[in-house]
């Protein structure tokens, strides 16, 4: 199975209960790096990065797009894939997932 496919398909099922305003929270705080004050998205997001084990490479992936020009990158190429196809799957859980409000 095409490795993207199956980021998708679990990010389907990792938010499939979750709250609509909440997880438009989350991606906020996810893929846009936007402070948010709902706390349910804040423990969400949270939630997240440790269920999936993916703090550090989070961590570092932000670190590297605030200091592009830093000559040591602190994430590897495979981390910086990992986080950009879940940023992608994300947005498009998103779009099938409130499609309901259109």
């Amino acid at each position: 199975m095409n490795e993207y496919i199956e980021i998708q398909e679990n990010l389907f099922e990792y938010f499939e209960n979750t709250n609509d305003k909440v997880f438009v929270e989350f991606i906020k705080l996810f893929v846009y790096k936007q402070e948010s004050k709902n706390e349910e998205a804040n423990k969400l997001f949270e939630q997240f990065l440790t269920d999936n084990g993916i703090r550090k490479a989070y961590d570092n992936y932000q670190q590297d797009l605030e200091n592009p020009t830093s000559f040591f990158t602190r994430s590897s190429m495979s981390e910086r894939n990992l986080i950009e196809q879940i940023k992608q799957g994300l947005l498009s859980v998103a779009f099938n997932k409130l499609q309901k409000y259109a």
